[in-house]
């Protein structure tokens, strides 16, 4: 399981962030300790600030691993000389004293190494040029709990679980959260510790196979699957599963020449698939990205965006209605909606049970915002377009998120810039947009917002996942924006081999206030594997 969180500089320190009882109920302002309640009999010292009591540089040069001691000197200068090293921190049960930093650790090479716990698992990944700063948080087991700066980012040494292996993925990254490679996976919420995996197997994986995972502590169950798609007559080429309560459930199938949509129920463990859909939309052989993501609506109703003629920068929207074990009811086509280069139209939030928040990028590089009113079967209704964005995005906005806020407010985090939308009714009000700085230069696609799943959302802050699928980013909203507050956690090599410099499918979803679920087919091999993410801050 991973750890990721958050804690301010301005926040109070209680006991529990001091241990050795020299301060309490204190304050730290950019590094100046005010308010501080001193004990009588003790007084402060470099040491007892300097967490672990540690003090000294070393410089090393090293084609290895390197692993650290409670002897070791706190600061540490590290080139890597090869590919693929880690720095390896020592038993946590050896350092007697907590806090911070613990360690400083500098990479002064040209190749990036990881920082991994006692037990081996990867913390984090240091780029050239870059340093980490180390809290002791705990020391009660070996691999103890640290923190990077102010986010903690302890990773077990078994984050992942298997949950299916065989011939899985699909070739091609044809079904997309903008470009958010979901290739034949996807995850979405069952309750707060059970989600719905999906993912494609069988011969040139063209069936499509669901099942239900579950998480307890540390351990995730994997139950049996089921099919929920046979491809033996029409093969697919992406999907995506989608719950609408806790109980039913689509799964959109893209194939070749159209789509259709198959109805599912769950009963505890137990998937049950419903008849399949009329086919509609044009498929793969004219546009690769031809339906969009869809949302969760109501109980028995989603919104499906879906290129749906032959031209391949229209999008139309749908809504899908779910009737048990019968097929669903396919809804009247919206309007047409033209999209930049034939992008996906991708962006999508819900307002309510009838309204939507959408955002696509248009005719130019700009943002484009409405609402999105649905009525059964009756074609939905599109608000009408705010195009007051000046924050260039990009063609399509390089993955951007949404994140709802409120039912009146939402976010959109893209690759440069946040942009804020206010909403009342069907009116979409433009607030503004805030640029992003480079906070590492090594990492440009990562840090500016880049993301490949949707956000995990832990009240107002979330956590995006970077270009090369395997990094974590912290943001937290500040004012009408979101800023980021830890730069570059990573899952490591857990997603990915050291000869890949991405994955291909890869899905997020947020189960709970804390916790979350990240599913990968590694980049098309032939294991499905799932990591459970826990988010501590405030």
């Amino acid at each position: 399981m991973g750890y990721l969180g958050y804690k301010p500089a301005d926040k109070p320190l209680t006991a529990a962030d001091i241990t050795d009882g020299i301060i309490t109920s204190a304050k730290i302002l950019d590094g100046t300790i005010v308010n501080a309640d001193i004990s009588a009999s003790a007084a402060i010292s470099g040491s007892k600030l300097s967490g672990a009591g540690f003090s000294g540089a070393t410089t090393t040069s090293s084609a290895v691993d390197i692993t650290l001691t409670n002897t070791s000197t706190q600061v540490q200068n590290i080139t890597m000389t090869a590919a693929d090293k880690a720095v390896i921190l020592p038993d946590a049960t050896t350092l007697t004293t907590k806090g911070f930093p613990a360690f400083v650790i500098i990479n002064d090479g040209v190749y990036p190494f990881d920082i991994k716990n006692n037990g081996g698992a990867a913390l984090s990944t240091i780029f050239p040029s870059n340093s980490f700063e180390l809290n002791l948080i705990s020391n009660s087991t070996s691999d103890g709990l640290w923190a990077k700066e102010d986010a903690q980012i302890n990773i077990t040494s078994t984050p992942f679980t298997t949950v299916k292996t065989g011939t899985t993925g699909t070739t091609e990254a044809t079904y997309s959260y903008g470009d958010f490679k979901l290739d034949g996976i996807s995850a979405s919420k069952i309750s707060s510790t059970e989600a719905l995996i999906t993912y494609h197997a069988g011969t040139s994986k063209r069936d499509i196979y669901g099942v239900v995972v579950s998480y307890s502590g540390t351990t995730i169950t994997v139950n049996s699957e089921t099919l929920l798609y046979s491809g033996t007559t029409t093969a697919s080429t992406n999907s995506q599963g989608l719950m609408l309560s806790a109980t039913n459930g689509f799964l959109f199938v893209q194939r070749a020449s159209n789509h259709v949509v198959v109805p599912f129920t769950i009963s505890g463990t137990t998937i049950t698939a419903g008849t399949a859909s009329s086919t509609f939309g044009i498929g793969t052989s004219t546009a690769s990205a031809s339906m969009g993501v869809a949302i969760a609506m109501t109980s028995t109703e989603a919104l499906l965006p879906v290129r749906d003629n032959s031209a391949t920068t229209t999008f139309v929207l749908r809504n899908i209605i779910h009737n048990g074990a019968s097929a669903p009811t396919l809804g009247t086509a919206s309007s047409a909606i033209t999209v930049l280069r034939g992008d996906v139209l991708n962006q999508m939030s819900k307002i309510d049970s009838t309204k939507a928040f959408i955002r696509y990028s248009g005719a130019s590089t700009f943002s484009v915002a409405r609402v999105v009113t649905i009525s059964g079967s009756a074609a939905p209704t599109l608000g009408t377009a705010n195009t007051s964005a000046t924050e260039s995005f990009s063609d399509n906005s390089f993955n951007t998120n949404i994140f709802p806020v409120s039912s009146t407010e939402f976010i959109v985090l893209g690759q440069f810039a946040s942009e804020n939308y206010t909403v009342s009714g069907t009116t979409v009000t433009y607030v503004g947009a805030e640029r992003h700085s480079v906070v590492n230069s090594s990492q440009t696609d990562e840090i500016h917002g880049q993301s490949v799943a949707k956000p995990l959302i832990f009240g107002n802050n979330i956590i995006t996942a970077g270009r090369q699928r395997n990094f974590f980013y912290i943001r937290g909203k500040l004012g009408n924006f979101f800023h980021i507050k830890q730069n570059g956690i990573t899952l490591s090599k857990i997603f990915y081999t050291s000869t890949q410099s991405s994955i291909q499918g890869f899905a997020t979803e947020t189960l709970d206030s804390t916790t979350g679920i990240a599913v990968t087919n590694n980049y098309g091999t032939t294991t499905i594997s799932a990591t459970i993410i826990k988010y501590i801050g405030t």
